[in-house]
């Protein structure tokens, strides 16, 4: 069969999937530790900028207590708060903590949850980030 009898004679053009969006910040899975991916067009996902930051600083700064018991959750919630502190403290500031909790959902398992406004954006929205 030649080209302009089969299947390559028509010239049809096929639909074009949507291109990804880009964004300055990939969203992170941080139970996997891996970047997620948009299932329609095959790029990654956006994640806000601040709350990248948020996240990261929380990753890297505060360090995972040994026993997962109240003394240490505190101890670990003063450290997310002294964490951030270059986002609070900033002039201006960049995201106005509403609050930190941290706790276990099941034995063995901890959480970190912070609670913010984001400054930056200006929409007045509680934005949450959680960190297993």
């Amino acid at each position: 069969m030649t080209y302009s009898t089969g299947p390559y004679s028509k010239f049809t053009s096929l639909p074009v999937p949507p291109r990804p969006e880009v964004h300055s910040s990939r969203k992170i899975n941080f139970t996997t530790k891996q970047y997620e991916i948009d299932t329609v067009t095959g790029g990654f996902l956006g994640m806000p900028s601040v709350a990248q930051r948020v996240a990261m600083l929380v990753s890297f700064e505060v360090k995972d207590a040994k026993f997962i018991t109240p003394p240490e959750n505190e101890k670990t919630k003063d450290s997310i708060v002294e964490a951030l502190k270059e986002l609070t403290d900033s002039d201006p500031p960049a995201i106005k903590l509403t609050s930190v909790e941290v706790g276990s959902d099941s034995a063995g398992t901890a959480y970190r949850r912070i609670i913010y406004t984001d400054l930056l954006e200006g929409t007045g929205i509680d934005q949450t980030v959680q960190l297993k």
